[in-house]
Formats: structure tokens, sequence, C-alpha cells
């Protein structure tokens, strides 16, 4: 079997319309910043991994700049100047607010900063201590959602007892925090069908039409409750329009439990019950019990990937008639906080920009260092690892163009080592490794290639970017085998 160059052409040039290049958006921002001398700022890197573009503080004497330390800086960032939730003089465990942390990464992008935008600058910082704990709060709620070409929203679902409190709207944790907090309703609930509600224990799967929502009897045991033919919820999503097609009558009508959408959900004929988990590992803290990251396959298997704080991670793996496959994985290592500990803290998830892999993670060690996962394949569920018992640097991974991942661990830059990372080429990692196969995405990492905004003693923090996902699966066509 070969390629003809010939016929790659020709399939590439059915793609049609005006081409933009996906791989010249952003893909992610690096931030260092020393206070005490050196300033710092931020990078931002395409998916090519060349500079995108940059903004860098020093320590001039003129206001109206980009001022990063001293007492003459004029934005509000001077107010947190030296605190550790912004400085990135210290490794992840030595401080509980450090931007390396593992769990500070997700879908969302990084708790502590804006992500960068389609335009390419390079993000910007939440104002301290308390944006990151309102932000953790979207980290928590988030759901999977998978074969989604077009990653421009995200919904949530909110634990409340025996029933789902279910959100959607725009990719942002700002926004899903003012409306949660600020007293619109915009939300759905759900009746349970087993138990009990989780927080961000979701999957929708565009490409089957289906919805996996995790219920727990609040004893470690859980339940995955499959909903089918679930109409387009980006459609709901961006329109914010919880009824579907129906427009609520707020005077006379239920926001939270009416419309076509609320009936589907709550139509027991749309509903098929999993057997229960088996083989948990270690029953520790409310994050192993009412939290959990979920993957609905193509096949109809399920995949729950959970942290277990003070004892590692679990993952468990449901066949496609419903039947438990029991315990598939187990890590474990040392004390490790959960969302019990903190709304920001916890397990995170990325897929990639094709909706096909997600990477389900967590850190191994107190506040965040170290990282325990998998990579789930969504067509059939097969899934790799990776567990690497760090007890110093953070681990943060993002999307990489259409089905790849970067993982960096936050090592010291001094010395001009830059930062430390590592591309993970997951197709051929699902070609090369077994099922329940270790990857180790620790190993082999690049340096001195990625630069960061301060030239010594730094633990960097990588800022994953919002950018049109959708490019680089119109844009880009996949070369078709020819011969036997």
């Amino acid at each position: 079997m070969g390629r003809s160059v010939t016929q790659v052409a020709a399939v590439a040039s059915t793609s049609g319309g005006t081409h933009e290049d996906p791989w010249c958006q952003p893909c992610f921002t690096v931030y260092s910043m020393e206070h005490s001398d050196g300033g710092g700022g931020f990078f931002c890197y395409d998916h090519n991994l060349n500079l995108l573009s940059n903004v860098r503080g020093s320590g001039g004497n003129h206001y109206g700049s980009y001022r990063t330390y001293a007492s003459q800086a004029s934005e509000f960032m001077q107010n947190y100047a030296s605190h550790a939730h912004y400085e990135t003089g210290g490794t992840a465990t030595t401080n509980s607010e450090r931007p390396s942390i593992t769990a500070f990464v997700g879908y969302l992008g990084h708790i502590m900063f804006t992500p960068a935008q389609q335009s390419g600058f390079g993000g910007w910082l939440r104002c301290g201590p308390p944006g990151a704990n309102h932000t953790g709060h979207a980290f928590r709620d988030c759901n999977v959602i998978v074969n989604e070409t077009k990653q421009d929203w995200a919904w949530w679902t909110h634990r409340n007892g025996g029933t789902h409190q279910v959100r959607f709207g725009q990719r942002s944790a700002n926004c899903y925090y003012a409306d949660q907090q600020g007293g619109y309703g915009g939300y759905m609930n759900v009746t349970c069908r087993w138990s009990q509600s989780m927080f961000g224990g979701a999957c929708y799967n565009k490409k089957t039409n289906k919805v996996c929502m995790m219920e727990t009897n609040t004893g470690y045991v859980f339940r995955p409750i499959v909903y089918s033919n679930v109409p387009d919820l980006r459609a709901v999503a961006t329109n914010c329009n919880i009824h579907y097609n129906n427009t609520p009558q707020y005077s006379s009508r239920d926001e939270n439990n009416s419309g076509e959408l609320y009936d589907h959900f709550n139509n027991v004929a749309n509903v098929t019950q999993y057997a229960d988990s088996s083989g948990k590992p270690s029953d520790q803290r409310d994050e192993d019990n009412y939290r959990c990251i979920t993957v609905l396959c193509d096949d109809d298997k399920v995949v729950m990937f959970q942290m277990i704080p003070h004892y590692g991670a679990w993952i468990h793996r449901w066949n496609a008639d419903g039947t438990a496959q029991g315990s598939q994985h187990n890590m474990s290592y040392t004390t490790s906080y959960g969302y019990e500990q903190g709304q920001k803290y916890g397990a995170r998830w990325q897929v990639t920009s094709d909706g096909q892999y997600v990477w389900a993670y967590c850190p191994s060690y107190y506040y965040g260092a170290g990282i325990m996962g998998c990579i789930i394949r969504v067509s059939d569920g097969k899934f790799i690892y990776c567990h690497h018992n760090d007890s110093t640097y953070g681990h943060q991974p993002c999307p990489v163009g259409k089905n790849d991942f970067l993982m960096s661990r936050q090592v010291n830059t001094d010395g001009g080592e830059g930062m430390y990372y590592r591309m993970v080429r997951v197709k051929r990692e699902m070609e090369r490794l077994d099922d329940v196969g270790d990857f180790s995405p620790q190993s082999g990492q690049c340096t001195r290639m990625i630069d960061t905004p301060y030239y010594s003693t730094a633990y960097p923090a990588l800022i994953p970017s919002y950018y049109n996902t959708d490019l680089f699966n119109t844009q880009i066509k996949d070369a078709e085998l020819i011969g036997d």
C-alpha cells in the first residue's frame, strides 16, 4: 500500500472556499513573572510552535506602560505583585496558588488567566485568588464534549441532590460564574433516574446524538445514565435557549422545568441505565464521590476517569451493552487535593480539535505537582495512560493541531532552557501501544525551543488558547490511501 502525491493533492483540493491556515492560529501562551528584579509577561505560540505575539513588562520609570514590578507599576496587577498566584519564582509544590499547577488548565483555559483569542494576544490576569476560586466553579462543573469540531461552546452540570442542574452557554468560565451567581436562572433541571447528581460528570457525543450523565449513590458507586436522540446541544448553547424551539413565557411557566429540551431529558423512553461500577480501589473524599470525567464512546462504551484525593486515580469502563468491565487501571502516590479543598482543585479534561480524543488528568501530589491521566479514543473506548509521581513540578497539557496534544512540565527555565515540553502524537501512540498502555509524556522532553518571558529562575505557566477548531477539519483533508 502506498500514497499517491497526485491523489493526495486532488483530495486536498476538494476542501473548497477561501483557505485559512489553521496552524497559524494561537495554540498556547507561556507566562512567567519575577516581581523582584526581572518582570515578565506573555509569549503566545501558534500550532507550528512559532511565536505569534508577545507582551513583556520591565522596570522602566514611566507610567502608562505595561509594568510588572516596582512601586510605579500602573496596572492592577501591581496589587498582587510578589504574591504566589502570579509569581513564577517557585514550584507547584511550594504554594497552593502557583500558576504552574497541573489542575489549573483544562477545556476552559487557565484558571488564573483569560485565554488567548483568535487575534493572538497572549492572555491576561484574573483578579487574584478570588478570581481563581470563582473560575474554579466552571472548571469543576464543565462536562465533556466529543465529536464536536466547533468547540466554541460549553455545558455544565451542577450537583443538586436528586436533580442535575444543567447549563449551556459560551465557552467562558466568566459567563458561567456570572449566570450561576448572578440570579439568572438559565439552567435546566434533569431528574436523576437512579440516585444522586454529580459535578461535571456528563458527556455529549454529537456523532451519536447521545448524552451520558453519571450518577452516584453517595457511597462511591456510579451508574451511567444514557439519553438517546438528543438534539444539537451546540445550537442550544450558542442561542442560550434551554427551551430549544419553545419561547418561554416567564409570567406563566417555570423557566427551569419546561420546554422541549426539558421534556426530552425527563422522558423515560429516551433513557438507558447501565450497570453499577465495580472495583474502585479506595474511597476518600468528595472529589471521588461526587465528581468524575465521563466519555461516551461511538460504540456506546463508557469510560470514566476519576481522581481519588490522598490515593491517586482510577479508570473504569463499561461495555456497549451496559455491563461493567470494572476498574481497568489505577494509579497511586500520596496526598493530593480535590475540589473539597477548593473548587479550583481536582481533575480536568481537554479534547482534540477533531473531537475524537479526550485527555482526562489530575495532579499526583498535594496542590498540583505531577500528573495521572489517560487519553481516550472516542471511537471505541481504547485508552492509554500517563503516570508521573512528580512531587515538584506541574504538568500542563493543551491540544495542538487536529488531533494531538502538547504537554509542558514546569521545570526551572534558568540558563536558557525555556519551557520543557513534549508533543504527544495521539494517533501514533494509539497504534504503538496496546489498550491500557503507558505513553509517558514526561519522557524525552524538549528544551531551548520555546522561550519564556523571564530568563532566570522561573517555573512558567501554560495557558491554552481559544481558536477556531473547525478550521482543522474543514481546511485539512486526510490523505487517502490507494492500492490493495
